[in-house]
Formats: C-alpha cells, sequence, structure tokens
C-alpha cells in the first residue's frame, strides 16, 4: 500500500491522493440514509406482524 501511494505522489502529486475524497463523501449520506430506512421498516414490520399478535394471544388467554 506504501508503494501505491508513493507511486501516485511521485506521478501525479499529493492532489491525486485525494481525487476520490468528495465522491466518496457524497456517496456515503444517501448510503447510510437508505440502510436506517430499511432498518426502520423492517422493524416496524416485525413489531406489527408477530409483537401485536403475541400481545393479543395474551389476551385472549
Amino acid at each position: 500500500m506504501m508503494h501505491a501511494f508513493s507511486t501516485i505522489y511521485c506521478e501525479d502529486g499529493l492532489s491525486a491522493l485525494w481525487k476520490g475524497l468528495l465522491p466518496l463523501l457524497m456517496r456515503i449520506p444517501p448510503g447510510g440514509a437508505i440502510m436506517w430506512f430499511v432498518v426502520d421498516q423492517v422493524t416496524g414490520f416485525y413489531e406489527t406482524k408477530y409483537i401485536n399478535v403475541r400481545n393479543n394471544n395474551d389476551d385472549e388467554v
């Protein structure tokens, strides 16, 4: 990895090491938002499908 860093630095300069930083930082927030949306939806589905069914069955007994 150090060889790759030194080669990039020698051939293209210091700014070449940071070229991919902006696209990476622009990709992280939407990916995180999608992940938390899915987690919330799956958790809500699980709670309504299984936890409420268990609570209703406990009330009947």
